[in-house]
């Protein structure tokens, strides 16, 4: 055993026990979907990436084996989670993943200490990494550099979107993605769209992205977004991604 940082949903699991760094960990895994063609088999559909696995050793450092229950129900009651929490590991550089405890955290007693074998499911297989921020003027361009290895999935907002002549606002990608919203000319409306989640808010009611648009992911490297219609600045926010 070694020393190794570790925490999860903010707790230090480092403070109270020891952390095998040689703990059980996976690259992203692909799926591919295949389409059943009656008569011709099945057609390549695209690919999913697959959940990751982490398991890790911890072994309780406290010299008493009263504080060393403490330290068991402490954890305990830090894996009782109802939905995937950060999960930072010692030596990916700051960056974390969404993490689930699952399986059953088997106990394995000594003479002076109590280890415990934990495993995480990272339903997101994505390392999340700084978060970027940068403005797309009224009417205008700005240029971006994304860092990581997997597309960035942004939000853009903006609180006084307005309409171009002849209706429309949008801010587009030098990929050709972008997002629309139907905001009459002259009109001015608020604006929220999360593409992780695919979601489109004009004015405070849901709304469906044109038909003519993708929701702009954004490849790593340097990139451009312009405010292709309309006025009134809009803020784009993202998280480096990685692999």
């Amino acid at each position: 055993m070694t020393e190794y940082a570790s925490t999860f949903d903010g707790h230090d699991l480092a403070s109270l026990f020891a952390i095998d760094y040689q703990m059980e960990r996976q690259l992203p895994m692909w799926e591919p979907t295949l389409v059943d063609v009656p008569g011709r088999g099945s057609l390549f559909g695209g690919t999913r990436a697959l959940p990751v696995t982490i398991r890790m050793t911890l072994v309780t450092q406290a010299p008493t084996r009263d504080e060393r229950q403490e330290a068991l129900r402490t954890l305990a009651g830090w894996l009782a989670v109802d939905e995937p929490r950060p999960l930072y590991l010692g030596d990916e550089g700051g960056r974390y993943r969404m993490a689930v405890p699952t399986e059953q955290a088997e106990v394995t007693p000594y003479l002076d200490a109590d280890a415990v074998e934990v495993t995480f499911t990272c339903p997101d297989p994505l390392l999340h990494g700084t978060r970027m921020r940068a403005t797309v003027p009224s009417g205008g361009t700005v240029r971006i550099d994304v860092g990581g290895t997997a597309p960035a999935q942004p939000t853009i907002s903006a609180s006084a979107a307005h309409g171009a002549s002849g209706g429309g606002w949008s801010v587009v990608t030098d990929e050709g993605r972008g997002i629309y919203a139907n905001i009459a000319q002259d009109a001015t409306r608020t604006l929220v769209a999360d593409v992780a989640h695919r979601t489109l808010v004009v004015g405070g009611s849901a709304a469906m992205l044109d038909t003519d648009y993708d929701w702009p992911t954004m490849t790593p490297g340097a990139r451009t977004l312009t405010m292709a219609l309309g006025t009134g600045e809009a803020v784009v926010e993202w998280e480096e991604l990685w692999w």
